[in-house]
This record gives structure tokens, C-alpha cells and sequence, in this order.
């Protein structure tokens, strides 16, 4: 599956690993990131982010889309993917809510550390459009208030 401008790609998380996924998917495609966390969300609509070091291309921050909830994916058509990159100690709220708003045809993609946590998605969401990755790089958010 090519990533370009009609795919709708959701991101659960923004850590970390769910706002550098973010920041590479946005030179390319449009983002829905779901932050609960309402200070989180106030300070990514007002400050955006970015990767420190990183020269290439910057991120067009106008196709970033931010919502407070998953429940909230159910006003989006179709959505062709969808990033779980929270903690693995979430994945039972998650797929929950997921259950709820997903159609047959998305993809899910696991883009958490821990084990198993494909086959929990597979049986907790029932569906075989699954997929796991597991990352191995550091980052970290900075505090820009201090």
C-alpha cells in the first residue's frame, strides 16, 4: 500500500514513537493523531513538534489532524491504516474502542515494544489485518517550558 494524500492514516499516541512516525508521515500524507491527554493536545495545537536534529524536509503541519479520543475515528471514512503506539499496557482500552469505529478493510499496525501484542490486537479486534513492528531507536519529548 503506497502512502500518499487520499490514504487516511491514524495514529494512537503521541509519544515518542507515535510524533516521530507523525513527523515522516506528514512530508507525505495526511495525519489523524489521537492524544487524550487535553494539555498534550493544547500544546501540539498551539506549538506543533519536531524532531531535533532532523535536517530533511520539514512536516506540513496543515495535514495534521488532532483528536481527543478514538471514538472520535468514527466521523472518518474509511480509514486505511491505523498506528496503536501507546504503552502495551493500553491495548485493552484500545482495542475496545477500536472494535467500535474500525471497518473490515483497515489495516492495524502495532508500533508498540512488548510481546504478543499483535496476537492480543488479532483476537481482541478479530480481525487478520494486522500487523506488528517493533522499534529500536531513541527518542524522547522535550520540555520546552524550562
Amino acid at each position: 500500500m503506497r502512502i500518499n494524500e487520499t490514504r487516511k492514516i491514524v495514529i494512537i499516541g503521541a509519544g515518542p514513537m507515535g510524533l516521530s512516525l507523525a513527523y515522516f508521515l506528514l512530508k507525505k500524507a495526511s495525519v489523524f493523531l489521537v492524544v487524550r491527554n487535553q494539555m498534550q493536545r493544547d500544546n501540539l495545537k498551539t506549538n506543533g513538534f519536531k524532531l531535533k536534529n532532523e535536517s530533511a524536509e520539514k512536516p506540513n503541519l496543515e495535514r495534521l489532524t488532532i483528536l481527543s479520543s478514538i471514538e472520535d475515528l468514527s466521523l472518518i471514512d474509511e480509514i486505511d491504516l491505523v498506528f496503536i503506539a501507546t504503552k502495551s499496557t493500553n491495548l485493552y482500552d484500545v482495542c475496545t474502542a477500536l472494535k467500535k469505529v474500525l471497518s473490515k478493510n483497515t489495516f492495524v499496525i502495532s508500533y508498540q515494544n512488548g510481546f504478543n501484542t499483535g496476537k492480543y490486537i488479532i483476537e481482541n479486534l478479530l480481525s487478520q489485518n494486522v500487523l506488528r513492528m517493533v522499534l529500536h531507536y531513541g527518542a524522547d519529548i522535550e520540555n520546552n517550558n524550562e
